[in-house]
């Protein structure tokens, strides 16, 4: 739900999303609910900062193979698309890291263009999307020296999340293949439904639901209100019977079922258990 809404989604997309994460979590070293926590604090910085839901899980994947950190991931893009965005009222807000952070869009350009050949600008009035950025930084990343790196991983993501941005860069084909497996993932999801549908597993979920369901419905069933019922009355007849006989009266009471069930016609017993049973009938 996070990532529908943080890219401004229709709610028929839904199915796209469950394709797109169970795809890449099939093909990828990450599984879906660690592409979801990322996403879930990411989806709306990354969505205003021009990238698609595809490109941010390229991005989120490749990153997370190295840190297998999804929660750090999450938070080191929001960081990284709000700094080249210059949005640093709204990072303090968030309680986001903003030291070393340039004071001007004009300024980080200049920087970054000077240290990697790298234009942030589409044009004068437009960023290019992150994963864009990032991508051309890949290419050129193994040319800068460990200075021109440092400088660079300060600017765009601060020192907290420096280790995101190497990991990124030295891994980011995978960005590009999970970003590439994503656009493709469409029917991911209902395949692997009919494939489980089939398995031997399906069959045993279906039988523990249906006991289940059966279970709620008898509990809920007049039959066991019924059982309850009995026993109440039960207790209350035998109490009845053993405040009128006292403790000798329930000895015999037992005393008289043994012997009946040994000589029923010798027991005197059974006229006085029959009549203080009629008396608690009608007390």
């Amino acid at each position: 739900v996070s990532t529908l809404q943080g890219f401004k989604l229709n709610a028929e997309d839904a199915i796209h999303i469950v394709d797109s994460f169970n795809e890449v979590a099939n093909r990828m070293p990450i599984d879906s609910v660690g592409i979801g926590e990322a996403l879930q604090r990411s989806a709306s910085s990354m969505y205003a900062a021009g990238n698609t839901l595809e490109e941010t899980i390229g991005l989120v994947t490749a990153a997370n193979a190295v840190v297998q950190d999804p929660d750090s991931v999450g938070t080191a893009y929001k960081t990284i698309s709000m700094r080249i965005r210059g949005a640093k009222t709204e990072m303090e807000q968030l309680g986001l890291e903003t030291d070393g952070m340039v004071e001007s869009t004009a300024t980080l350009q200049k920087e970054i263009l000077a240290l990697t050949g790298v234009d942030i600008m589409q044009d004068e009035n437009t960023f290019k999307s992150t994963y864009a950025i990032l991508d051309e930084l890949a290419t050129k990343w193994s040319n800068l020296t460990d200075i021109q790196q440092a400088s660079v991983t300060e600017l765009i993501a601060g020192k907290r999340q420096g280790n995101i941005v190497s990991a990124l860069m030295n891994n980011f084909e995978m960005a590009r293949e999970s970003t590439q497996i994503a656009v493709d993932s469409t029917g991911s999801a209902l395949r692997e439904q009919e494939n489980y549908e089939k398995g031997i597993q399906y069959s045993l979920d279906r039988l523990s639901a249906s006991w289940q369901e059966f279970s709620n419905h008898f509990l809920d069933s007049s039959f066991i209100k019924g059982i309850v019922d009995f026993g109440n009355t039960t207790i209350n007849v035998i109490d009845k019977v053993t405040s009128a006989l006292g403790s000798l009266g329930t000895i015999g009471i037992i005393g008289g079922g043994i012997l009946g069930a040994k000589n029923a016609g010798k027991c005197r017993m059974s006229v006085r258990i029959s009549n203080c049973f009629e008396y608690a009938l009608h007390a």
